[in-house]
């Protein structure tokens, strides 16, 4: 029994350095990364770091194409903040809204790396009605966005360039994927999913895969499995009473036959006992 446990034991502490050692590592689960304000954008593509100096676009049209994909991306992520708020929806917003603050930030990092500067006027956000309201026009922003990636990559002047617009083209139809299985599963897309601090998201463990976002998921999955442990060692010590109750529980007749076949008593002894008993 002891040995049980101690295997049991084991794995559990196994699984909880397993734990710690992935939640520390960008790209943990499905295409984590880090994200800004110490948040976690997670989906396919993973993380990009954009160089601090690229060669400057030659093409005016390519640089006015990636402005209004800039805009746009700037205008989705308000959308959806906003729709978040309004509705009280979890997903897909917490799966997206850390990867479009991402999205923001590596193209205008592009725009810094080029030496060129960012203008374009933000768009007015829409008062959607309902829930399904909001998830059709965030399926429609998605999908508006994914021919100008395609041909901002086709056209990229410089390879560094293509590869950060293929992981944001990657993660735009991840996206649209999203919002139409919200659309196809109604409401309660993700129920049981919450917001952490700040810009950090956590989900509960178990949950979707047991993914977690930022250090809350990391810590609840943590506690998860020490509560587990525990609830195991005395899952096991009510295991081992209830067998040592069993054993002792033993009629005075069969003690007797006991000690009779250990030889701790004669043949006489134990025919007198046995007729004391009767």
């Amino acid at each position: 029994m002891k040995k049980s446990l101690f295997i049991v034991l084991m794995v559990m502490g196994l699984l909880a350095v397993y734990s710690i050692i992935a939640y520390s590592q960008p790209g943990y689960g499905y295409g984590m990364g880090r994200g800004m304000m110490g948040g976690y954008g997670m989906g396919p593509g993973g993380w990009v770091d954009v160089p601090d100096k690229l060669p400057t676009p030659k093409n005016s049209q390519w640089v006015e194409k990636l402005q209004e994909i800039l805009v746009m991306e700037k205008d989705s992520l308000t959308q959806y903040e906003a729709d978040q708020e309004k509705f009280n929806a979890h997903m897909p917003y917490i799966m997206v809204i850390p990867q479009e603050e991402l999205h923001v930030r590596w193209i205008q990092q592009l725009f810094t790396a080029y030496g060129l500067n960012t203008n374009g006027k933000a768009q007015p956000i829409v008062q959607t009605k309902t829930l399904t309201e909001a998830y059709e026009l965030s399926a429609k922003m998605e999908k508006d966005l994914l021919p100008r990636y395609e041909w901002l990559i086709k056209n990229a002047e410089d390879s560094q360039t293509a590869e950060i617009l293929d992981v944001i083209l990657i993660q735009s139809r991840y996206h649209l994927t999203m919002f139409e299985h919200a659309l196809q599963a109604g409401n309660g897309y993700g129920f049981g999913m919450r917001r952490g601090f700040g810009t950090r998201y956590a989900m509960w463990p178990g949950m979707m895969g047991g993914y977690g976002y930022g250090y809350r998921g990391m810590i609840m999955w943590i506690i998860f499995l020490i509560v587990l442990v525990v609830a195991i060692y005395f899952i096991v010590r009510a295991i081992k009473a209830k067998n040592v109750a069993g054993q002792s529980q033993d009629t005075p007749l069969d003690i007797i036959k006991k000690r009779y076949s250990k030889g701790e008593i004669t043949r006489e002894e134990f025919d007198q006992m046995k007729k004391d008993l009767e």
